[in-house]
């Protein structure tokens, strides 16, 4: 495999990472008619970075921890910039992002009781998954037709408080010791 084509294969997908922290900051300031495509961009961007590193099989830690927090920090001023423009309720804006706010009290605790060491540990889940892509679903809704649908609205909410609460019930921020005492060293599935 020639140089060029593994650099590419390395820096393709943390560069789709990268791209959503510079749509979120260009986000708030772009005319309305061009957000549906920032979303569209942004919800590609997601799919993509993951499946190419898989593809290219190019996973690193550096990329499985950078890719939430793209996608946080992309959800996170959305939906401020929302909230201030006065396009989402206070109470739509935390129903939405009920997840993002578990998770953020996840980390919060396994940072203090384990570390940075922790943040590797915190596998991705299909519920969060899921809440991601209704998020972004949600989000194209609000910014291209101006209003928010209540039944679309309830989904992404249902989704996120279900994803938050199976990532608080994750043991993720246990000591690694305790986790130990939970699974058989045999046990070929107790990561899976």
């Amino acid at each position: 495999m020639s140089r060029d084509s593994v650099t590419a294969r390395l820096i393709l997908p943390n560069a789709l990472t990268f791209l959503r922290f510079g749509l979120a900051a260009v986000f708030p300031v772009v005319p309305p008619a061009w957000r549906p495509v920032i979303l569209i961009v942004a919800a590609l961007s997601d799919a993509c970075d993951g499946a190419f590193s898989r593809f290219f099989h190019s996973a690193s830690t550096f990329g499985q921890i950078l890719d939430p927090i793209a996608d946080k920090v992309f959800v996170g001023v959305v939906l401020v910039t929302l909230l201030i423009e006065q396009s989402l309720s206070l109470p739509a804006l935390i129903f939405v992002a009920a997840r993002d706010l578990a998770v953020a009290l996840g980390v919060i605790v396994a940072l203090i009781r384990i570390g940075s060491d922790a943040i590797r540990r915190m596998p991705p889940h299909l519920l969060g998954k899921a809440a991601t892509a209704f998020q972004f679903a949600f989000l194209f809704w609000v910014v291209y037709d101006q209003s928010v649908p209540t039944p679309l609205l309830a989904m992404t909410g249902a989704i996120s408080v279900a994803a938050g609460i199976d990532y608080l019930r994750n043991p993720h921020w246990k000591r690694p010791e305790s986790a130990a005492h939970h699974a058989a060293p045999d046990d070929a599935t107790a990561d899976l």
